[in-house]
């Protein structure tokens, strides 16, 4: 069985288990974002959370992390924010990570619902990159469609 967990200021000045693994899972997201634009000659100028920077995140009022676990484990995480933008509440979801080896387990999943349960927003967003196909299809099965593109040529 596993549970959800909302990081909180305790998490972030003591740097508990949760936020250690929300650290190692949202900069694994970021790292397999750099490799991709890597892959395809694309400059990602994304940095790593350090710490402190991962600490940072805590300040503001309209961002929340949400973590996977259980008792002993937590499996990944969830980074989002809200906003309004053109009169509409938006979640806007900046990293989702679950470690490789947990991956495929529905633990992405209950992130996701979780979020959708607590959160007064009336629309979700998201970035993906055009070839994660795994990611692609969750993200279909939970409700959401495909709005925009972009594309990408490198002259290098």
């Amino acid at each position: 069985m596993s549970f959800i967990y909302v990081l909180d200021s305790y998490d972030f000045e003591r740097q508990t288990p949760a936020f250690e693994c929300a650290l190692d899972c949202i900069n694994l997201s970021i790292e397999e974002s750099k490799a991709y634009c890597r892959k395809i000659g694309k400059k990602n100028n994304d940095t790593l959370y350090t710490r402190n920077d991962f600490g940072a995140l805590n300040m503001d009022m309209f961002s929340r992390i949400i973590t996977v676990h259980d008792e002993e484990i937590h499996y990944g995480a969830l980074h989002y924010s809200k906003r309004m933008e053109g009169g509409v509440k938006t979640c806007i979801i900046h990293h989702v990570g679950v470690l490789p080896e947990y991956r495929r387990k529905g633990y992405a999943r209950e992130l996701f619902r979780y979020l959708f349960s607590v959160t007064d927003c009336e629309e979700f967003q998201l970035g993906l990159m055009v070839d994660n196909i795994s990611a692609l299809k969750l993200y279909e099965s939970l409700g959401f469609r495909m709005h925009s593109a972009f594309m990408f040529k490198s002259n290098s």
